[in-house]
């Protein structure tokens, strides 16, 4: 591992991460806190050069055009604003902030604070399977929801209401890039073995798609270890005497997202009324703020759907969101193809990009939220070269 030497705005920075890494959504003020803390005190020491204008530049045409629709068709203002914030303003910011930090020490922070949170997520994975299975009283999930008291198991699965679970299938694969060094002999192993049984049991599908990538860019070195978790998983999930928790049920529900039955049935749904209003206004889409009238998955935040890409298009019309997905393969070729001192973490993190990107396929996540806008700013981030520019970095802080 690289030495470090911390300063000031690392500290801040690894607060800043660990919180959006570990924590859900319901203590974002305090997350939007701590960003604006480290803009105040280091924004003024930066020397902005001619890299960073470019990438915000060729960022900020994708949404001016969709700006614009929004007006035309009038659309909410109060969500056309929070897409302004979500889509544009919080990565801006935060990709402002990123340029304080030499590439090299910005990789050594995020791979930190992904163990740091990694852990702290096990533990209330733990402290969450230990209350559902009623084996101790206490729900640390109430912490955060104050309401939510549904932590247990139905219909045979686990279900655990807590959302910073999600950011497992960003930073499993920082966490694990070095599974091919894995050893049976290593604390390390089991852990990971832990995670990877955790996240079936949960019945939250999506976050076994981080270990499946993780398997498949180390199979050639792996495969012999996949017996043993096979063997280990189902002696777990077989024997246990947990009342209630059914095995087979998590198999269906994963069946179910094969073949688009039983809850899965939901996405498919809004695939068809996405298409209709794609085809409906198929160049510039229906804008900033926009949501379909006659399908809407939450009353309390109409704009919220499963269909993340299907959204995009939906918004910004078919060649924009088109040619904004090409800007992300180009940001992962770039920050590819940049050397770094450690290319093993920076793969590490490219890899949970990539998983986060694709798990956002059917599920919420890229740009959803302020915790969300996180990897696209470090993705961008990546993508510059430093030796073509003096950002004035931080030294004596």
């Amino acid at each position: 591992m690289n030495k470090l030497k911390l300063k000031t705005h690392h500290y801040v920075l690894y607060l800043l991460l660990v919180l959006v890494f570990s924590f859900p959504r319901t203590i974002q003020g305090i997350k939007i806190v701590v960003l604006a803390v480290m803009i105040l005190l280091f924004l003024f020491q930066l020397k902005i050069k001619k890299d960073f204008a470019n990438r915000i530049l060729s960022y900020l045409l994708f949404f001016l055009i969709p700006l614009f629709t929004a007006g035309i068709y009038g659309n909410n203002v109060s969500y056309v604003f929070e897409g302004i914030k979500i889509y544009f303003l919080f990565p801006l910011l935060i990709v402002l902030i990123l340029q304080i930090f030499k590439k090299d020490d910005l990789i050594e922070i995020i791979y930190n604070s992904s163990w740091i949170a990694i852990i702290l997520i096990a533990i209330n994975g733990v402290l969450s399977l230990l209350y559902g299975f009623g084996m101790i009283s206490f729900n640390i999930n109430t912490v955060f929801y104050a309401d939510e008291e549904e932590v247990g198991v139905y219909e045979g699965f686990i279900h655990l209401i807590n959302s910073s679970l999600s950011y497992l299938i960003f930073i499993v694969p920082i966490c694990f890039i070095n599974l091919n060094k894995l050893k049976f002999n290593k604390l390390s192993f089991y852990f990971f073995i832990f995670l990877f049984i955790f996240s079936l049991i949960s019945g939250r599908r999506i976050l076994v798609l981080p270990f499946i990538l993780l398997i498949l860019y180390h199979f050639r070195r792996f495969y012999k270890y996949l017996i043993v978790i096979t063997l280990i998983a189902y002696f777990v999930l077989d024997t246990t005497k947990f009342e209630n928790f059914d095995p087979s049920a998590v198999i269906i529900r994963f069946q179910e997202a094969i073949s688009s039955s039983g809850d899965s049935e939901v996405r498919e749904e809004q695939v068809y009324y996405f298409e209709t209003h794609i085809y409906q206004k198929p160049i510039f889409g229906h804008g900033l703020g926009a949501y379909m009238n006659d399908y809407i998955r939450n009353v309390d935040f109409e704009t919220a759907y499963e269909k993340s890409y299907y959204y995009l298009f939906f918004v910004m019309g078919i060649p924009f969101a088109f040619f904004f997905i090409l800007y992300h393969l180009y940001l992962l070729y770039k920050s590819l193809t940049l050397t770094v001192n450690d290319e093993i973490k920076k793969k590490g993190i490219l890899l949970g990009i990539i998983s986060l990107l694709l798990a956002s396929s059917t599920n919420p996540y890229w740009l959803s939220s302020f915790d969300y806008t996180i990897p696209l700013a470090i993705l961008i981030r990546l993508s510059q070269d430093d030796a073509k520019q003096s950002f004035g970095y931080i030294s004596n802080i």
